[in-house]
């Protein structure tokens, strides 16, 4: 009996020293308990303003992305228009080119087709009165031969058709279509001269032949300076157009051209001769002859 009444109150001294130690550290333990719940908010506060930037730069990343997506919109959009501009400048060019040669093939078919008019014209024996004009128009039509015989004045269009089709935008490309242009003028310049060199020759020789079927010479004088001259197209002083006749290739018959036809060079028609009524290409009238005059000086 006392045995266990010994051990009941161990026990209870046992708890009562635990109970005066519980109390002993349960200031503190409030103290610390309030400390983490102070921590704890802390870190509830600081969780949500991480997650209030998160979500700014979020929003931001946004921002960005479909900033980044317009750019590169724009920059698809810019680079297709390039691509069309660019397609379009080398169909331009390609045409140009073209055309460029297109213009120096015509060149050269007039020269030769002209080159022919003149070996038909030399043809005829004139006197040496017309001695002049057969010398002018030996020479020019020698420069012209001398010009497209030159194998360095063909080496441009030769190198420009066979050129790659990649290449044309090159600087060679574009050298090659300047020299083409360059040559054409030369060539159409001394056409122009022998155009009217070949006119003049056909005209002195039909004066002389007026004159030696009259037996004397037709004179008359210039409108625009007075000077005598042989009836002609143009004042062989002044080069002043003259009232203009033509002269039918068939019969020989002359009448004097129609004002409104003489305004319209070549004539948007066939013409007819009213004695014999055939058909015939006339020379250019005196107008034209001036303007050609006018380029080559």
């Amino acid at each position: 009996m006392i045995k266990a009444y010994s051990a009941n109150a161990y026990q209870v001294e046992k708890a009562a020293a635990s109970i005066s130690t519980c109390q002993t550290d349960y200031p503190a333990l409030k103290i610390r308990l309030t400390e983490l719940k102070l921590e704890a908010d802390d870190y509830a506060a600081t969780a949500k303003n991480l997650e209030l930037e998160l979500d700014k730069q979020l929003e931001r990343l946004k921002q960005v992305y479909r900033q980044l997506q317009e750019s590169m919109s724009a920059l698809l959009s810019q680079r297709a228009s390039q691509r069309k501009k660019q397609k379009e400048a080398r169909q331009q060019y390609d045409k140009a080119l073209q055309s460029a040669l297109q213009s120096w093939f015509s060149t050269i078919n007039k020269a030769e087709s002209r080159d022919m008019e003149v070996e038909t014209a030399l043809q005829n024996q004139d006197p040496e009165t017309l001695q002049e004009e057969r010398t002018q128009l030996l020479q020019i039509r020698g420069s012209l031969e001398n010009l497209l015989a030159n194998k360095d004045f063909r080496t441009a269009v030769e190198k420009l058709k066979d050129i790659e089709a990649d290449d044309k935008h090159s600087q060679q490309a574009q050298q090659l279509k300047r020299d083409i242009e360059r040559q054409s003028k030369q060539v159409s310049s001394l056409l122009d001269r022998l155009t009217i060199a070949l006119q003049q020759l056909y005209s002195q020789r039909q004066w002389l032949k007026q004159q030696a079927s009259s037996g004397q010479a037709q004179q008359s004088h210039c409108l625009a300076c007075g000077h005598s001259m042989p009836e002609g197209e143009f004042c062989l002083h002044c080069g002043a157009p003259q009232p203009q006749q033509l002269d039918c290739q068939h019969c020989g018959h002359r009448y004097p051209l129609s004002r409104h036809l003489s305004a319209l060079w070549p004539p948007p028609q066939a013409l007819y001769c009213p004695a014999c009524g055939k058909q015939y290409t006339p020379w250019p009238p005196q107008a034209s002859i001036i303007e050609l005059s006018d380029k080559i000086q």
